[in-house]
């Protein structure tokens, strides 16, 4: 691909290279302007997590242009093993949405019975334990809002992009979040908000009942998911970001 990409008098062809449109991409690659950096750098301060959603549905061509500029995004050793699940039935988003916040209750409930044992025998309680208890205890607000009919995963997105690939992939983390932040910049060009849903992931991994819903290929895992629907909040300012603690060498 990159020999192909490089040649400046087209002497080498390959199949999957410029399949789309060969004159839209020379256009593409020579179409730069001096404002590129400036236009990113708005996309990219303006994107905020939103996890209040209109309840209109995002149209398929929206979500169609978003998956196709994802699919550029780089892969490790270019092995595109990638794929998307895309939700946007409600009902079947509240069951994905009800599965996780059970695995979580079942799991809180794990530990505080194994607290409660450790206490009653007087033992010591180990610092993973400790930590593990700690860790679902912020979770208790969001057994109690799923209880009041909120849904406090994917905040009732209209629609849901499921990253995922093969584990054995060799970089399969990386190509799906990478790709999933491809899909959310894309997304914000186009007025719509988005969420990253880490806690899925987290349920994915963790329990079969939320995994075996899905049914994904086998080997398959979901690395990335992306709640995406219209905002119903107006962010009317940037927030300022700690920049990265950078040594130079």
């Amino acid at each position: 691909g990159h020999c192909v990409s490089l040649c400046p008098s087209d002497a080498l062809i390959h199949s999957e290279i410029f399949t789309e449109n060969e004159n839209e991409a020379k256009n593409i690659l020579s179409d730069v302007k001096t404002d590129s950096f400036k236009l990113f750098s708005q996309v990219v301060k303006k994107r905020r997590s939103h996890r209040h959603f209109e309840s209109r549905e995002v149209p398929d061509a929206i979500l169609e242009k978003i998956i196709d500029i994802a699919s550029y995004a780089p892969t490790g050793v270019n092995a595109r093993t990638v794929s998307l699940k895309v939700l946007r039935t409600p009902k079947r988003i509240r069951e994905l949405s009800g599965a996780t916040v059970r695995h979580f209750a079942e799991q809180f409930s794990k530990f505080q019975a194994e607290e409660a044992f450790l206490k009653e025998h007087q033992f010591v309680i180990s610092e993973e334990s400790a930590y593990q208890l700690k860790r679902y205890e912020r979770y208790k607000n969001m057994f109690k809002s799923y209880e009041k009919g909120f849904d406090p995963v994917f905040h009732k997105a209209p629609a849901l992009l499921l990253f995922h690939a093969p584990v054995n992939a060799p970089t399969p983390k990386d190509d799906c979040v990478i790709a999933a932040h491809t899909a959310v910049l894309a997304a914000e060009t186009m007025d719509l908000g988005t969420c990253f849903v880490g806690l899925f992931c987290r349920a994915c991994s963790e329990s079969e009942e939320v995994s075996d819903m899905l049914s994904l290929p086998h080997g398959n895992m979901v690395y990335s998911a992306v709640a995406v629907g219209y905002p119903f909040l107006t962010f009317l300012k940037i927030p300022k970001r700690k920049r990265f603690n950078t040594v130079w060498e």
